[in-house]
């Protein structure tokens, strides 16, 4: 049978006194750890797998203090079916032989449904289990209206409850949602820029503590340098990341009488410790940057601006380089042509030949060049 670790374990049996339920929590865990482990997700993708199931019961506790003083505390039911919601909304994400990984990622949220309600028993789920976990791993997916989730079914709050996983699920974006060695074997056969800047942004925030006292969400965000053009963007983005999820369920929440989030505080904590996780920041968040802006002219900046700062990064810069001319082909394919910008790729192409990171002396000679041609563009 599944275990789960100290800790969640006696949080666990603060709000699941009853011992059939226990153990039924611990069959769909054991359902859900062995589905994972004999399939996959999409193969780009942050894991959807049990580690995150794990992760998001855990912060759940964070989320909602046990607290048997305030009368409107969750019942065990609705405990109940807040953490098999927590182990089952993402089952729907595992990849079956031949199937096209876009559709799975956009109806993820409604194949879990389907193998909630056509799995019910051998998950324990009867009766009404079955419906009310099902439409609470519905309703986690934001484009889904939330208000059109059932408010009640019984005594039990299924809007308030899928308020809290929609928002739990959410505030998994930190360190613990990613896999360091899974990761640089996705680098290795290919991940796109855009997919890689999900499992990075990861890397990004070590810790996201929710502070009900406070009604606040706090947030740790690492930043580029000061001085940089994107400085700024991360922490920018994870707010509006997270703000948009809040947004949704905030006033549900604030009803619901329990615990609600009014602001999210971010902490800037500077450039990563790790010079190349800086620099790999910074090259994939000024092609964010580039998709959004209007102006050639800001756009060759960044350009030159991120290129001079990947030609000081380290020995290895010229690898970086190299991956940041192909990813600035694939934003400027989706952006109208210009001639000020096809002029500084083809002069970026004329230097970084086919072998000109084949050896030491022709990095070097290289990365000089480059650097030479970006100075006097920047002037």
């Amino acid at each position: 049978m599944a275990k789960i670790g100290g800790d969640i374990e006696k949080l666990r049996n603060l709000v699941i006194l009853n011992e059939d339920s226990r153990k039924q929590l611990l069959i769909i865990q054991g359902v859900v750890e062995n589905r994972w482990n004999n399939h996959t997700g999409p193969p780009w993708h942050t894991f959807h797998n049990s580690s995150h199931s794990y992760r998001v019961e855990e912060v759940l506790y964070k989320l909602i203090p046990h607290k048997q003083d305030n009368k409107n505390e969750l019942s065990e039911n609705e405990w109940f079916y807040l953490i098999a919601s927590a182990w089952l909304h993402d089952i729907g994400m595992i990849v079956k032989d031949n199937e096209d990984t876009k559709i799975v990622r956009d109806k993820h949220h409604l194949r879990s449904v389907e193998f909630i309600t056509k799995s019910g028993k051998d998950l324990g789920l009867v009766g009404n289990d079955a419906q009310i976990v099902a439409e609470l791993c519905k309703y986690h997916r934001k484009k889904e209206d939330i208000n059109s989730c059932q408010e009640r079914i019984g005594n039990v709050r299924l809007r308030l409850l899928a308020s809290y996983l929609r928002l739990v699920d959410a505030l998994h974006v930190d360190s613990t949602r990613i896999d360091e060695a899974h990761f640089k074997l996705l680098l290795a056969i290919g991940m796109p820029w855009e997919s890689r800047f999900h499992w990075l942004k990861s890397k990004w925030v070590p810790d996201i503590i929710p502070e009900p006292d406070q009604f606040k969400l706090r947030i740790s965000v690492y930043d580029t340098a000061s001085d940089s053009l994107t400085n700024g963007l991360l922490p920018q983005l994870v707010e509006d990341e997270i703000s948009e999820e809040l947004e949704s369920v905030r006033d549900i929440l604030i009803r619901g009488k329990i615990s609600c989030f009014l602001d999210i505080e971010i902490e800037n904590i500077g450039e990563p410790i790790d010079k190349k996780d800086s620099t790999e920041l910074e090259m994939i968040l000024s092609n964010i940057k580039l998709n959004e802006l209007l102006s050639a002219s800001e756009a060759v900046n960044i350009i030159i601006k991120t290129f001079l700062r990947l030609a000081d990064a380290s020995p290895q810069s010229y690898l970086l380089i190299d991956d940041y001319l192909k990813q600035i082909e694939k934003v400027m394919k989706v952006r109208p042509c210009h001639t000020l910008i096809q002029t500084l790729l083809k002069t970026i192409k004329s230097i970084v030949t086919n072998d000109a990171f084949s050896d030491v002396q022709k990095v070097e000679a290289t990365i000089d060049k480059l650097k030479s041609y970006f100075e006097k563009k920047g002037r």
